[in-house]
């Protein structure tokens, strides 16, 4: 199997978006057009034929030399491939060019495993079944949530504009990862502007004594809905609304081939707050690895 390095002004966006569509877990941090924003046009790619199985490679420079990283808000990335082609992703790893000096990238499962790697968490609600099923599946305290939440005076708003959610977002965990600067933050925006434009962008807050207490953002594909961004405010803390935000996604899909992709974290916290509507534990891995070793 040979692969090729492709440069990213050579990179065929139409025949990549293809395969991505056609992979077995079509992530939509691997379409051209998230990963043309997210990484500002720099990246580039290997392709096995005629992009019949493909690996995104972000890229910036440090003192003068290249090295592929994890742009943000773009949880994992690695081989994509048509289905039927057999690869894997220690082939890919393994075909990176040396002028890459430092590979450090978060990459998916689907394509076997590589040594010394970390697993990160990431969680996922397969939305398949009537919503009555997949409620039963909550832990106690988030039914009882979702119970109080519906006795208080809350209201509930779709499609809100996407700068409110990013800013519940920024004010709840802006603190907590300081490393996610305003231009990350803008880049996020330009993206779901993008996603807006294209009908795949799902928002929805929540409203207590006119003020806004929290609020998600999910990017939707035909078989995933991607939950972006979210946040709450003190007073959205007290009452648990995030549970009952993320309850009304589910009562809204349900029923539906689509798999909630919660994104994981690495928060303890959070990431059993994902566990608790039922959601299985689909790991991915953190790769890093100086290229010259």
């Amino acid at each position: 199997m040979e692969i090729r390095h492709i440069k990213h002004r050579d990179i065929d966006f139409v025949k990549w978006d293809k395969t991505i569509d056609n992979s077995i877990a079509p992530l939509i941090y691997a379409y051209s057009w998230y990963l043309e924003n997210m990484a500002n046009g720099q990246w580039d790619a290997l392709v096995v034929g005629d992009y019949e199985a493909v690996f995104p490679m972000p890229w910036r420079k440090k003192f003068g030399l290249k090295y592929i990283y994890q742009p943000f808000f773009t949880q994992q990335l690695g081989v994509f491939a048509k289905q039927g082609i057999t690869c894997t992703t220690k082939d890919f790893v393994e075909a990176i060019p040396k002028q890459f000096f430092l590979v450090n990238m978060q990459l998916n499962m689907h394509y076997g495993t590589l040594p010394n790697i970390k697993l990160r968490n990431n969680y996922q609600l397969n939305l398949d079944n009537q919503y009555a099923i997949l409620k039963n599946n909550y832990v106690s305290d988030v039914s009882k949530n979702v119970r109080k939440i519906e006795r208080q005076q809350i209201g509930y708003i779709w499609d809100i504009p996407f700068e409110i959610v990013v800013q519940l977002n920024r004010n709840a965990w802006g603190e907590k990862n300081p490393m996610i600067t305003e231009r990350h933050y803008k880049l996020l925006l330009n993206n779901c502007h993008l996603a807006h434009d294209m009908g795949a962008l799902i928002t929805l807050g929540a409203i207590k004594n006119e003020i806004w207490v929290g609020a998600v953002l999910f990017f939707k594909t035909p078989s995933y809905l991607f939950y972006l961004s979210g946040g709450a405010t003190e007073e959205g803390k007290k009452c648990g609304i995030m549970n009952g935000l993320i309850d009304l996604i589910i009562n809204k899909f349900a029923n539906k081939k689509i798999t909630l992709d919660f994104e994981g974290s690495e928060i303890k916290g959070v990431a059993y707050f994902y566990s608790k509507f039922g959601s299985e534990l689909k790991p991915y891995m953190h790769y890093k690895k100086f290229n010259w070793l």
